[in-house]
């Protein structure tokens, strides 16, 4: 995929939902910290566009206000270009 292809732009001609995992908010997690171990997975992801389906799935209006204990729906997609 050329590198000029804006994810955010056509996520459904690059990626597949896989599956949607259950995460625990450990103490001192943030959500960015989250969302970044998680798209790094999918090294060719938009980060942005990754953040804000996580937001959505998980109706989190405020990204700073997780807490230990809180369960998030984490979404992991396959690279429809690698197979």
């Amino acid at each position: 995929m050329p590198n000029d292809i804006n994810i955010s732009n056509r996520p459904d001609d690059v990626w597949e939902l896989k599956e949607i995992r259950d995460i625990t908010v450990k103490e001192g997690d943030t959500l960015s910290a989250i969302i970044t171990q998680y798209s790094i997975i999918h090294f060719r992801m938009n980060r942005d566009w990754y953040f804000k389906q996580v937001l959505e799935l998980n109706n989190i209006t405020d990204p700073h206000f997780i807490r230990a204990g809180d369960t998030l729906k984490i979404p992991i997609y396959i690279d429809k270009g690698i197979g």
